[in-house]
């Protein structure tokens, strides 16, 4: 039986994984974006771009998780790869819902959460309102992208640089005034990260309790000068996920074995 992969992708996690796969000639990957960013690399494999809800012709409103399970038994999918960002629950829910709907295999690798060090002063909250209720400091360091600015108040009156790669969807209104955007990707080096921050003045910073390393310098950097670090908690998930991106790996030669014999 051949194998035809929908990888739920946008993750460095997601461009390893179809590194490893893509070139053998048993799997047929087509990989899912969400279109957050809109210069996306190019992965050399079918590429979708979008979520799967719709509207019809007649007005009907088609949501994502009944979306994605046409696109499943219409194009012939064997098994859902999620491989999206810890904090994208409801791609991951409607994911999960939809291939149990279709009777296709559903696999969820979530990249393991950051881990206190000696020398961290980390102080978690429930979400993103819950952490701008309580964090009051001179000039916080928002490092949590659209969804954590859709969330804070136009009436914080702390200093807040928020870093995003792309440009703010809301209106300017809507956003308090000692608000300022730096549109960048994070430094590559926690000696960078730490130089902007003693820079700009940083007394604390806020982030999502995400995991990996591609954007761990800005923990070190904290760590360095001292500073408090606010981490909104990740979505609860069922049981079941990888998080050690080899035993999935594993996992999925085992399955390829078994549907040929």
């Amino acid at each position: 039986m051949s194998q035809k992969w929908l990888v739920l992708g946008g993750t460095k996690e997601a461009r390893d994984f179809i590194s490893h796969w893509q070139n053998d000639r048993q799997i047929q990957i087509v990989l899912s974006l969400a279109g957050v960013t809109s210069n996306a690399p190019d992965f050399h494999v079918e590429t979708r771009v979008g979520g799967f809800s719709s509207i019809q012709d007649d007005g009907t409103e088609i949501d994502g998780a009944t979306g994605m399970e046409t696109y499943l038994l219409d194009n012939g999918i064997t098994a859902v790869i999620d491989i999206t960002h810890p904090f994208a629950a409801q791609i991951s829910a409607n994911a999960r819902q939809a291939a149990n709907k279709a009777d296709v295999t559903y696999l969820q690798y979530l990249r393991a959460p950051w881990q206190p060090l000696k020398g961290d002063y980390w102080h978690y909250h429930e979400s993103w309102d819950a952490l701008f209720d309580a964090v009051k400091t001179k000039h916080l360091f928002l490092a949590g992208g659209h969804e954590a600015l859709s969330h804070l108040p136009a009436t914080y009156s702390q200093k807040i640089t928020a870093r995003m790669i792309e440009p703010p969807k809301m209106a300017l209104q809507d956003l308090p005034e000692k608000l300022d955007i730096m549109l960048a990707k994070p430094l590559a080096k926690a000696a960078e990260e730490e130089a902007l921050f003693r820079k700009l003045r940083v007394t604390a910073i806020a982030v999502k309790l995400s995991g990996g390393k591609a954007s761990a310098g800005k923990l070190a950097a904290a760590r360095a000068l001292g500073l408090d670090v606010h981490l909104v908690k990740r979505p609860d998930y069922p049981d079941g996920w990888f998080d050690n991106m080899q035993k999935l790996h594993r996992h999925l030669r085992v399955m390829i074995t078994k549907n040929k014999a």
